[in-house]
């Protein structure tokens, strides 16, 4: 009676123990697959700025300089790694509404984004950021406004899945983000960039 009792001990124990690591690896790849998402916006957003200091002196940088082209293929690649990561958080993350809002967001600022970028490649030196600067403004702050909720999200998601495994903090309250209102919480948004 005794040994059986330790047999099924021993078995609870190994269940419980592989259940316990598939929930930490299964939290670990949730984790990696969201901060890999916020890296690449952040990343599109840099190479968005990027191009856009190029036309800091006023005029339209001509095309095929090495700087240009540079900036072109570094903003290519940038994108590339953000539809590689949202593929994969779609995978392991699909049922989250607050991230698929998130990501829908910013695939709407990158969106706005393209089009005056996409009017610069084709119209090269003629091309003016004058006539599309609104929108250009625009783009920007939604694709910072949405990084800052895949941020929020992502908090979110981490806080809801570390309720399941054995942790020996104190769990904080899931973040709450707001809606960009105003003038002023664009400027906020700006300080905290610098």
């Amino acid at each position: 009676m005794t040994a059986t009792l330790g047999l099924v001990g021993v078995l609870v124990g190994a269940f419980l123990s592989q259940g316990l690591s598939a929930l930490w690896q299964r939290r670990k790849e949730r984790l990696e697959a969201l901060v890999e998402l916020v890296s690449a916006n952040a990343r599109v957003i840099s190479a968005h700025e990027r191009l856009y200091d190029l036309f800091a002196a006023g005029a339209s940088p001509a095309l095929n300089s090495d700087q240009v082209r540079q900036t072109l293929a570094e903003r290519s690649e940038a994108h590339a790694q953000w539809r590689t990561s949202h593929a994969r958080v779609e995978i392991l993350i699909p049922d989250d509404e607050p991230l698929q809002a998130a990501i829908d967001d910013f695939g709407r600022g990158r969106a706005s984004a393209t089009v005056w970028i996409r009017e610069y490649q084709s119209l090269g030196t003629a091309f003016s950021l004058a006539d599309h600067a609104a929108a250009q403004e625009k783009a920007w702050l939604e694709m910072r406004h949405a990084r800052y909720s895949l941020i929020a999200a992502g908090q979110a998601i981490a806080s809801r899945d570390a309720r399941w495994l054995p942790l020996k903090r104190k769990r904080a309250a899931p973040p709450t983000y707001r809606k960009l209102d105003s003038a002023t919480e664009r400027e906020r948004l700006r300080a905290l960039d610098g």
